[in-house]
């Protein structure tokens, strides 16, 4: 595969998935997230990368403060999922409502980082 430049909303398929592109700036230009769709037991759901979300710079803190630790709880997730019995839910399908809270929830965050930085996000 050819390296590409995607702009907002564009599609690419890799192999048999189509991802769609979601400009989502935040402390750089270009960042991306992606869209695509998955299933679990044969179940059709809609699965979101939020691209640009920054790791912290000491290496002492990665640990503690990667954004999937302290807003989706990923690790914990991934090693439920890795240990669940065939007839358990995937602790990854959440639903809508739990997708719109993680959203609010990272617009007040990003908000308060702003804030603390005297930047303005109107646009």
């Amino acid at each position: 595969m050819r390296d590409q430049i995607l702009i907002d909303k564009q599609e690419l398929t890799v192999g048999n998935v189509t991802f769609m592109s979601i400009l989502t700036p935040g402390h750089s230009p270009g960042n991306l997230s992606l869209v695509f769709p998955v299933f679990e037991q044969g179940v059709p759901h809609i699965a979101g990368l939020n691209g640009g979300t920054g790791i912290p710079a000491p290496k002492v803190d990665r640990e503690k403060k990667i954004v999937h630790q302290i807003a989706d709880h990923a690790l914990f997730q991934a090693d439920l999922l890795s240990h669940r019995q065939p007839d358990a839910a995937n602790p990854f399908v959440v639903g809508i409502d739990d997708v719109q809270n993680y959203m609010k929830f990272n617009a007040l965050c990003t908000n308060v980082i702003a804030a603390r930085q005297g930047m303005d996000l109107d646009v």
